[in-house]
């Protein structure tokens, strides 16, 4: 309930600086550059993604500052943090597994961003993934913020199985009626035998995810390939450079 209100969840897209976390452009950051923010659950690969659907929070911690103070989420104690419109304190929960060492680092990153525009966040130590999925598959009320990655399929966009209401996987519990007739709207038939029918639902999907936010997307990392240049015929596509590797062969 904490940041139930969509605009709260904005202010802190806008606190967080994604391509300071990715080392966009200059090599630094976690992944050193080997990556890049995105702007929808749909994998950037597939037709029907559109960077230009939605909302591209870019990093202006003025804008969440302006839009907090807007919604009355101010300090009034002086202590350097805002409490809630009621005047009650505010410190967001915040939880993430081990065993991923770039989120691991991301956390406490993230963290500082939100303390720049003055959001407590309690830091949790993080957890073993088998206990962190169980808080998660059972609705865990203490949980404000959490860190999770997903490996998208390759086969289609599809995003029912991480976003409907009734999915298992849909951890944030986003309960959007609108979202839902949308994502199914976009594989019924016949209509959805049109790619470009299909490509105009996921882009008004995308629009309202942006807007709603039920989860604020960090990066996509890229996956690192390598092969001498003697092997001819590697036709690179964008999940994975082995195709038709039986017609491969090696120019001595």
């Amino acid at each position: 309930k904490k940041i139930s209100d969509p605009k709260v969840r904005q202010a802190i897209a806008w606190a967080i600086d994604r391509d300071g976390l990715v080392g966009e452009g200059h090599g630094k950051g976690l992944l050193h550059g080997r990556g890049q923010p995105i702007n929808s659950p749909i994998a950037v690969q597939f037709w029907a993604y559109d960077e230009n659907a939605g909302t591209n929070y870019t990093y202006d911690p003025d804008k969440a500052e302006a839009i907090l103070d807007e919604l009355g989420y101010v300090d009034k104690d002086g202590d350097g943090y805002r409490e809630d419109p009621d005047g009650n304190e505010w410190v967001l929960n915040m939880e993430y597994p081990v065993g991923n060492p770039i989120r691991e680092k991301s956390a406490p990153l993230i963290v500082d961003y939100l303390d720049k525009v003055g959001i407590k966040v309690d830091l949790r130590q993080p957890k073993d993934m088998s206990v962190y999925v169980d808080g998660l598959t059972k609705d865990n009320t203490d949980w404000d913020l959490y860190l999770i990655g997903w490996n998208l399929g390759s086969a289609d966009p599809d995003p029912l199985g991480l976003w409907g209401t009734k999915d298992a996987y849909n951890f944030s519990r986003w309960n959007n009626p609108k979202s839902d007739e949308l994502l199914y709207k976009a594989v019924t038939a016949p209509e959805a035998f049109d790619q470009g029918f299909r490509t105009e639902v996921y882009q008004e999907w995308q629009k309202l995810f942006s807007e709603d936010l039920p989860a604020f997307l960090l990066y996509a990392q890229n996956s690192i390939w390598a092969y001498n240049d003697r092997i001819q015929n590697v036709q690179i596509l964008p999940q994975t450079m082995y195709r038709d590797s039986h017609t491969w062969w090696v120019n001595d």
